[in-house]
Formats: structure tokens, sequence, C-alpha cells
């Protein structure tokens, strides 16, 4: 007896069960293209290298740092950057993709200076943002400081090491000098979430607050952006200390780099961070798609 392929029904039998294999096969053994994100993180991966001594890794990676990331990660918010500021005292800023009336805005600076131009035209550009800035060159303010329309400035020198020297409440009271960063966010500023900090005074020890398990963790602080200034390392202890600083950056999901600049100095990069874990970091200032954890 012989089977008749002539029948219609026999042939989108046939045409269906060819798809429905194809599809099947193609889940299995065919990646799914990364998304833009999931992307860029690869890519940075891809470029760090893996078994280096913390010498021959500084020497790879610090000159060519920007190039990485401006290749890997940069070219798919580039279109999107705004520059606050000039020259070494700039910061990158994200704008928000969604406003809601209850949206707030907080932005952060830490300064080693009394300059207040970054602070202003970030303030004049986006008014709905209350712009706190902290430096031990401040001066002393004694009348009220309105943050809808004016930047509060406090003077206090950050010590990103206080924290690690168990220090207390009461010293703390006693001598503004040891504030580490999470205490002023806690205690001075009272947000939990802020849209930007902004490191331009001991980053390269106040970065390290960001990943896992760290005092921000405890604390359960976040925020959105972060402009970092990173110390060119000269000690062995420093090199090793960037080899994991980078790493930890590039293993920690929450986190992409999406700019480095190397600064005039040649003695300091700026390190443009964003947070691609939280929902409303997502929404607000990453992507219109929707916010899935697999993807990044």
């Amino acid at each position: 007896m012989i089977f008749k392929l002539s029948h219609p029904s026999v042939i989108f039998l046939i045409l269906i069960s060819i798809h429905l294999t194809t599809t099947i096969l193609k889940l299995i053994f065919v990646p799914k293209p990364a998304t833009t994100i999931r992307g860029a993180r690869e890519c940075l991966h891809s470029f760090t290298p893996v078994r280096e001594s913390d010498d021959s890794f500084f020497r790879r990676m610090w000159p060519t740092l920007h190039q990485i990331v401006d290749k890997c990660s940069a070219k798919h918010f580039k279109n999107r950057f705004v520059r606050y500021g000039s020259g070494e005292n700039s910061i990158i800023w994200l704008p928000w993709l969604v406003d809601h009336e209850t949206h707030k805005c907080n932005t952060v600076f830490v300064l080693d200076e009394n300059n207040l131009s970054m602070e202003r035209e970030l303030k004049r550009n986006n008014p709905k943002c209350h712009v706190y800035s902290v430096s031990e060159n401040h001066p002393e303010v004694n009348r009220f400081q309105n943050p809808e329309y004016s930047i509060l400035t406090m003077k206090h020198k950050m010590n990103p090491k206080s924290r690690q020297i168990n220090w207390g409440t009461d010293h703390y009271a006693r001598d503004a000098d040891s504030m580490d960063l999470v205490y002023f966010l806690m205690v001075q500023v009272h947000r939990p979430r802020f849209d930007s900090i902004n490191l331009f005074y001991g980053g390269s020890d106040q970065i390290k607050l960001l990943f896992t398990k760290s005092p921000f963790d405890d604390a359960n602080l976040s925020s959105c952006q972060f402009n970092v200034i990173y110390d060119r390392p000269k000690t062995r202890l420093q090199r090793r200390a960037f080899k994991n600083t980078w790493r930890r950056l590039l293993y920690d999901r929450r986190y992409l780099i999406t700019n480095v600049r190397k600064l005039s100095s040649g003695n300091r990069i700026s390190i443009f961070i964003i947070n691609i874990s939280e929902p409303y970091c997502w929404a607000k200032y990453v992507s219109n798609f929707p916010f899935i954890p697999k993807n990044i």
C-alpha cells in the first residue's frame, strides 16, 4: 500500500511537524542572542585577563580601560550621556526615561574643594533634584537651606576607613572628620535610595562600599548612578586593590560600568557606573524594555 502525500491534511501535518522539530532544536542547541546589557557585561569579561599578576594586570588594563569600556558598554548609552561641569570637575548623568510625581531625585557630591559649579549646573537643568554637596572646604552654614530651591552644602571631611576602625556614634558626634559615606547618607541625608552619588574624594576606597555584603548592603542603601574618581595605583597593594575592585564590579550583577574617562592629570580616571539590578533604576534610567533579571 502506497501512502499518498497529495492529500492537503497530510502535507499540513508534515509541515507542522518539521516546524516544531526545528523550534525544539533551536531552543536546545542554538543560544539566545544576548541582550544589550548582558552583551556588554560579556564583552567586558572577554577583555579582562583571568590569570595575571597584579602588576601585569595593572600594566595591561590601566592604559586601555577607557577603550575597553567604550567598545563594550559606552556605545549603548553614549547618545544619552549628559556632562555637567568641565574638565576633571565634571560628572556624567543619564537623564531619566520616565517621570512621575511620586519620583524623588536625590544626588550627592563628595568633594575635597569648595566648588559648586557641577552642582549648580545639575540643579539648573534638573530642578526636581535635591542636591547635597559635602566637603571639608565648604563654609559653615547656619541658615536654613531649602533643597527645593538651593544646594545643600555640608562641611565634613569624609573618611572612607572610619567604619573599618569601628568608630561609634559618640566619636561621630565629637569629630566630624571621622564620618564615613554610609553614616553620612543614613544620618545626615536620611535617604535610602539616590539617583546619583558622585565621589571626587577617596573614590578608590569608597567604591568598595558598593560590593556585595558591604556597608551599603547592611544599611539597605542604593543608587542608580555613580561617578567615581579613581586614583592611579602606586604601590603593589594598591595595584592588587585595583585588580580586585575591577573584578568585583564585573562579577557583581547589580552594576554595569558604562564609561571610563582618563583625566587630564593622567593620574586619575573617572568611572561611571549604573545600577541595572533595581527595577526602579532600570525603568527610570536604563531601558524602556521590561526588567528581566536573566537578561543582565
